[in-house]
């Protein structure tokens, strides 16, 4: 896959829902001008309550730093679980890669697009941060039920690649963006800012929408649903499952 600029989010590298295998695939088989990492791509939380750094996630930290050395601009935007490299942005970190709050995004077209990780618009993050890391370790313990809901749905017939972890954690980032505004937030961030658009992640919701005369994109993630974001070289963005992309 050729594009001119790749958006993803939410890898959670250091946690066990890394979905590391499909993303290194991924990976080695996409080329980019650009890629602008939007948060939590280093579980910082995941790692403090217990270490879990397997070789593969070693392999993905060396391949993006590949694609940085052989010319590929990376920016690299972290999120609340990647929160403690925010002291160090605004810093570049080689002729390619480089640590930033937000980022706008100018298009082949010329549309500016607002890429902000999207957390600091979380209500439940704002004002209930200790909601937060319950939440967190909840969805953990969701995600130890991915692998046997998997071999169920195998047994029965149904695609085996659907997410039981994904579907509790949409069903309550659904009820967070109702509560928050989310959407509605970042488009009016993006109007301020005089962009076209506003790309961002947090929520793992993979999306496209118009509010307010903004283009709304989201990434998803690469725990569930394992998508992301690309711009051809006609300026032309689009959504992508992996899933489907590699079938």
């Amino acid at each position: 896959m050729k594009c001119k600029t790749l958006f993803i989010s939410d890898l959670h590298i250091g946690s066990k829902g890394f979905n590391h295998q499909e993303f290194i695939t991924f990976i080695r088989n996409v080329e980019c001008e650009k890629l602008v990492l939007i948060g939590d791509i280093i579980d910082f939380w995941a790692l403090k309550r217990k270490i879990y750094w397997p070789q593969e996630h070693s392999n993905v930290i060396q391949k993006l730093l590949k694609l940085s050395k052989n010319g590929t601009k990376i920016v690299y935007i972290p999120g609340n679980h990647d929160e403690v490299l925010r002291d160090f942005t605004d810093i570049k970190l080689g002729d390619n890669l480089s640590l930033e709050l937000t980022h706008i995004h100018t298009t082949v077209k010329g549309d500016k697009l607002l890429c902000i990780h999207g957390d600091e618009f979380d209500v439940i993050i704002k004002n209930h941060k200790i909601l937060t890391y319950l939440g967190d370790v909840g969805y953990n313990l969701i995600l130890r039920l991915n692998p046997i809901v998997r071999r169920l749905r195998k047994f029965l017939g149904y695609r085996t690649h659907w997410s039981f972890s994904g579907y509790i954690k949409k069903k309550v980032k659904e009820k967070i963006k109702l509560m928050s505004n989310f959407e509605v937030v970042l488009s009016s961030l993006a109007v301020k800012k005089k962009c076209e658009g506003v790309i961002c992640g947090h929520t793992h919701i993979p999306q496209i929408t118009k509010t307010q005369g903004i283009t709304y994109y989201n990434t998803g993630d690469w725990v569930d649903s394992c998508t992301f974001l690309t711009e051809n070289f006609n300026g032309e963005l689009e959504l992508v499952e992996w899933f489907k992309w590699r079938s």
